[in-house]
């Protein structure tokens, strides 16, 4: 746990970075295991300070995935920590690390150093603490300070560009929405590597000196003594960390289970409408503000009128100035449709659609987008000649509705990702990874579960030999990906149709689920006990479905 107040100038970083070699334009890789607490944006404004950009490694990534994610953001030196030791080990001598200079730090710990790399811990004891301010003076706002990775709904993770002043943009939006001040003290027990930690939560910090209380991974157990303890009065949260609060707070039966807290708001996104009310009235939290945005993307929408499940609102007499639209699109693709004039058609109200953001490429506001290190990427997620010729937007890829009155409501995921676990889930990473383990054709999508939130993955197997070793993909799939991307339930086909491609048959296969009194093909369910993969019984089927398996 950490109290992150005042921003820390930590130059010691910014003079170690030169040591190494570190010049404007470079991407560094930062990979903390176990958090790292406040060292880890400690590192950021230390690399900014050269005008290079720190890329932030999810830790929890592995083999092929982490390699991938390394070549996605051109990364020149690599900063991990001693948690990360065996992990970097296994992909040091891939094409992806083999010119990339390693720096290991090793936190309050001594343990030996992977070959070839410097040492962080005895570099910073040496720094000198004046600050670079040639170094600094050729920074302008317009450079890019991070790097976050992102699914962006399709494919392989990508590297989002976050540049100063979109970082000290959403973090000034955040503190207005839910009216933070030097009064507030801010909890953040999310991921730093992901937006909402990193810049709405940490941002507080760095750009206004607001404390920021950090935990490392969040735990049910203290997230309420936490609050209690540092006095904190803004809370962030995920869908998920309501939904386990709310679970615990029923089985203790307590009348306040969450004691006397001083939290005035909570904001994050992906509380179920069928859950907010009870939670807010379980805990006693004055207002709930929703948020919905992506890393990358232009089309940011707030609730912060604790509407009951809208991700946000934009008063219907201001819709002709606002570029957010919904479009039609194909229910099962989400691929957007023209009409008989060549463009796309608008949705009416309260009729589902594709959620799309009007790219400014002059604007340098949150409706401005700069994309992905990938230009290729880039490239994808921008739709052209949409309402009229020549204009482009930012395509979410996203399935929203607005009602009558300008509240927006979040439906689905287009694309070939999904979310599980506050994470996103690449069907193509997924699939990359079983298919070089089994050697058979694979088809990855997530299927929804009732009461939960996201969707949880489901991997088709093609074994008309009936070959395939369950006990042992269960053993390598934890050698190759993180555990939110292991998927829920696998089937295993026998036989797949030769009339059709792979593609169309996912179509199919995503409509029948994993309804076991449906599907005559064999299904495993991943059992979280002994993290092995084990038949899905009617009995089994039906303790999902009613809850009674904690997922």
């Amino acid at each position: 746990m950490f109290l992150y107040g005042r921003r820390p100038l930590d130059v010691s970083r910014c003079h170690m970075l030169k040591e190494c070699g570190i010049c404007k334009g470079e991407n560094v890789g930062i990979m903390f295991g176990n958090g790292g607490g406040a060292r880890y944006p400690a590192f950021w404004l230390g690399t900014s300070y050269l005008g290079a950009s720190v890329a932030l490694i999810p830790p929890q990534l592995k083999s092929s995935a982490l390699a991938h994610t390394l070549k996605a953001a051109n990364i020149s030196c690599l900063v991990f920590t001693h948690h990360l030791i065996d992990v970097i080990e296994e992909i040091k001598d891939t094409p992806e690390l083999r010119n990339v200079r390693l720096l290991q730090y090793n936190i309050d710990v001594d343990v030996p150093m992977l070959e070839n790399a410097q040492c962080v811990a005895s570099k910073l004891k040496n720094m000198p603490a004046t600050p670079l301010t040639e170094e600094m003076k050729s920074c302008s706002c317009s450079d890019p300070f991070l790097c976050i990775y992102t699914s962006g709904t399709t494919g392989l993770p990508k590297a989002a560009i976050i540049t100063h002043f979109r970082y000290f943009l959403m973090s000034c939006v955040f503190r207005n929405i839910i009216n933070i001040s030097t009064k507030d003290v801010v909890y953040t027990p999310l991921p730093l590597h992901h937006t909402a930690g990193g810049i709405l939560g940490v941002g507080q910090g760095i750009v206004f000196g607001i404390p920021v209380v950090l935990r490392n991974k969040f735990s049910v157990s203290n997230f309420w003594k936490d609050c209690i303890k540092y006095k904190c009065t803004v809370a962030q949260y995920i869908g998920e960390i309501c939904r386990f609060l709310l679970n615990v707070a029923k089985k203790s039966g307590e009348s306040d289970p969450a004691g006397p807290h001083c939290i005035r708001v909570m904001a994050g996104n992906g509380l179920r409408s069928s859950i907010w009310k009870t939670f807010q009235e379980t805990f006693k939290i004055p207002n709930i503000c929703e948020i919905y945005g992506s890393t990358e993307g232009n089309t940011n929408l707030v609730n912060n009128i604790s509407k009951t499940g809208a991700v946000g609102y934009i008063p219907r007499f201001l819709s002709f100035i606002s570029p957010i639209k919904i479009i039609k699109c194909d229910n099962l693709t989400g691929e957007p449709i023209r009409g008989d004039d060549g463009f796309y058609i608008e949705c009416e109200p309260c009729e589902a659609g594709l959620l799309i953001g009007r790219i400014n490429p002059k604007s340098t506001s949150l409706h401005s987008f700069t994309g992905y290190v990938d230009r290729d990427s880039t490239k994808k997620k921008i739709l052209r000649n949409v309402f009229k010729s020549d204009d482009t937007y930012f395509n979410s890829g996203d399935i929203l509705v607005m009602d009558d009155f300008g509240f927006y409501y979040f439906k689905d995921r287009t694309g070939d990702t999904f979310r599980w676990r506050g994470e996103n889930v690449s069907t193509t990473e997924v699939e990359n990874a079983i298919i070089k383990l089994v050697g058979l054709d694979t088809v990855v999508y997530g299927v929804q579960l009732p009461n939960v939130e996201g969707r949880a993955g489901m991997a088709v197997i093609v074994d008309t030999e009936g070959k395939l070793d369950i006990s042992d993909l269960a053993k390598n799939l934890i050698k190759v990906l993180p555990p939110f991307a292991h998927p829920m339930f696998i089937r295993i086909a026998s036989k797949v149709s030769m009339t059709t491609t792979f593609k169309m048959i996912k179509r199919d296969l995503l409509r029948e689920g994993f309804d076991i009194k449906l599907i005559k093909d064999k299904i495993y369910y991943l059992d979280n006990f002994s993290s092995s993969y084990i038949p899905l019984t009617e009995q089994l089927y039906d303790y999902i479905i009613n809850g009674k398996i904690r997922l």
